[in-house]
């Protein structure tokens, strides 16, 4: 809770670590302390962490909501040659008109909470919003089965848990509540802080189709010929509005603590920003061709070949060309990274050639294998771009041998006298030589060397006067992530499928499976924007049992998706491990235009994990739970 009458360390008191061991090999290190130390001024023994040792001053609050819409309207026709007009081989004409417009809004909040030991009160007012936590909150939690190269030898086995409703029961009441500055009472959006980010993309598609069918016979052999053409013309409208920060500070709330890096400082509660606004638009065509063409070589056998040209859109939020810039800095980041959209992205273009051979063996029952090749270009990735923003400095650095470059000032750091560049990057210490610093040589600082009391001898009363200044800080260094039409490959594959209806009953099962080959394959050493793989493609199968009858059907079926390499974050390869999903479905037809249905996804509630590099590197793991429907359809 952090206070005195508690188990945890509100008081920045410490305690060393002797004969710490580093065993060499490729698990991650084990760590054993040999000095036990109570933290309240009293004996303690070595025991296992509990809720009332569980404490927090900093949290990192994050609110993204998404919203689509979309709508659409449709005209379709089907004509049918009776009287073999034109040929006696075309048997029918589909043709149909949409207009589709979509609605991409999305508003992103993200703030770091503190819970200063002072806040403009008087010295030694101590306000802790861990204090109001709930100790059973926290459930020491074995690691038995997770994080495997941790959960063994000598290291610590357990971890604290904390669910999520609980983490914001503790955020949203204490000294979070009643501060002008968060605000955090449930139903409040103070506590996520102004909004970060608030972007809209709008997007028209207009396209028309037609679609020929021929059947004929060759040599006694029945042969099918679909062709077909679409046109679609895309629109997009994409406001671009963000803000830019004017200025970073580093301060800190007790010594001990450390100093803190984020942009600001604030004025009177808000933080001064510079707005970027502007438009963009675009419009673009594209014609799509495709053929399928099947024949039968015998009463049970089939053999199709198709080919085409598809092409696919990427979600509308990357089409925004708002910059977002990181909320948490980080002191030790020298270049921080920003993420934009991009409104110029073009579709993802694929040529498509398909082969397959089918064989029914029974009625209902067949087995079938598909050999295809795709040929991608306009694959999208993201590109990195160095920038600067006019008028937001780099409060870490120097220019011209000032600022944090300067080495001819100095600081009492008891017991030496010591220059910038004698104390480690980011310290405590390091931020006193700044504040010297800007004391002796920054016009207008509101700086100075007061000391707050006699038992903080370290900590001064300006806890936030290091703001950065034109005349000795550079201009602050970003890296641009945003998404481009970089990237062309190839991928191959084999699909087998097997569909068997049990005789005389009502029940069957499915069976398929693909196999992927091509530009897939990444590897554990891949630097970013030095190789290329084709992100999101992998091996993947599905089994199914049924029963279907003319009133009811039913369906529950067990989805694979094998290792599949899914692209880098900011530094490393990722992949999602091997997963199945069992899903569950059934339908009750009451009539020819009402049906009535159940669907339950993910019913085991199966979780998806991602890796970075290698697969001791979890980088993200996710619980979606089971999601369950019931409803009705009715055709008019």
């Amino acid at each position: 809770d952090g206070q005195s009458f508690d188990n945890g360390n509100p008081y920045n008191q410490w305690a060393e670590l002797t004969n710490l061991r580093f065993i060499a090999n490729n698990t991650i290190p084990d760590w054993i302390p040999t000095t036990s130390v109570g933290f309240q001024g009293f004996p303690r023994t070595v025991r296992d962490l509990e809720g009332v040792d569980m404490t927090s001053t900093t949290a990192h609050l994050r609110y993204n909501n998404k919203e689509s819409n979309l709508t659409q309207y449709q005209i379709k026709g089907d004509w049918q040659n009776i009287n073999g007009f034109l040929s006696d081989k075309l048997v029918s004409v589909q043709f149909g008109l949409s207009s589709i417009d979509q609605k991409f809004d999305r508003t992103l909040r993200s703030n770091t909470l503190f819970a200063p030991i002072q806040d403009g009160a008087a010295p030694g007012s101590l306000i802790w919003g861990p204090n109001f936590w709930n100790d059973d909150a926290f459930t020491l939690t074995s690691l038995a089965g997770l994080l495997g190269d941790s959960s063994d030898g000598l290291s610590v086995p357990y971890y604290m848990h904390i669910d999520f409703d609980d983490a914001v029961a503790g955020y949203s009441q204490g000294y979070w509540v009643n501060s002008p500055t968060w605000n955090c009472s449930e139903g409040f959006p103070n506590c996520y802080g102004s909004p970060q980010d608030v972007a809209t993309v709008k997007e028209s598609t207009d396209s028309a189709y037609i679609q020929l069918n021929f059947e004929g016979e060759y040599n006694m052999m029945p042969w099918k010929l679909v062709t077909s053409l679409r046109y679609e013309e895309l629109m997009l409208n994409a406001p671009q509005n963000y803000n830019i920060p004017t200025g970073t500070f580093i301060g800190t709330y007790g010594w001990g603590d450390g100093p803190y890096f984020i942009f600001g400082p604030t004025q009177n509660g808000e933080m001064p920003l510079r707005n970027v606004s502007g438009s963009y638009s675009s419009k673009s065509e594209m014609v799509l061709p495709s053929f399928a063409f099947s024949i039968a070589p015998s009463e049970n056998t089939v053999l199709r070949l198709s080919a085409g040209k598809t092409i696919a859109r990427s979600g509308l939020e990357k089409f925004s060309p708002n910059v977002v810039f990181p909320q948490f800095l980080s002191m030790n980041n020298p270049v921080h990274v920003n993420t934009s959209g991009n409104p110029d992205l073009e579709p993802l273009v694929s040529n498509n050639i398909d082969l397959a051979f089918e064989y029914y063996y029974a009625e209902g029952s067949y087995a079938a294998v598909n050999i295809f090749q795709k040929d991608l270009k306009d694959f999208p990735g993201n590109s990195t771009s160095r920038v600067t923003y006019d008028g937001l400095y780099d409060v870490r650095y120097g220019v011209n041998g000032a600022g944090p470059a300067d080495t001819s000032t100095v600081v009492l750091n008891w017991p030496n006298y010591q220059t910038i560049d004698q104390v480690a990057f980011g310290s405590m210490d390091w931020w006193q030589t700044l504040m010297k610093i800007y004391h002796a040589t920054v016009p207008g600082t509101s700086c100075t060397l007061d000391q707050r009391t006699w038992s903080d001898y370290f900590y001064y009363n300006s806890t936030e006067c290091v703001q950065s200044s034109p005349s000795i800080n550079p201009l602050m260094q970003f890296d641009v992530n945003r998404p481009e039409n970089i990237y062309s490959g190839k991928l191959d594959g084999v699909e087998i499928a097997l569909q068997h209806f049990f005789v005389n009953t009502n029940f069957g099962f499915i069976f398929n499976y693909t196999f992927i080959n091509g530009d897939t394959e990444a590897s554990p050493t891949a630097v970013r924007n030095e190789s290329f793989e084709l992100a999101g493609f992998g091996d993947s199968g599905n089994i199914s049992v049924f029963y279907e009858d003319e009133k009811f059907s039913a369906r529950l079926s067990n989805n694979y998706r094998a290792e599949t390499y899914v692209g880098f974050d900011e530094y490393n390869p990722l992949w999602v491990e091997a997963r199945s999903q069992v899903d569950f479905s059934a339908s009750y037809r009451v009539n020819d235009d009402v049906s009535l249905f159940v669907e339950g996804l993910n019913i085991t509630d199966s979780e998806v994990r991602l890796y970075a590099r290698y697969d001791n590197m979890l980088f993200l793991a996710q619980n979606h739970g089971p999601v369950y429907k019931a409803g009705f359809r009715v055709k008019f």
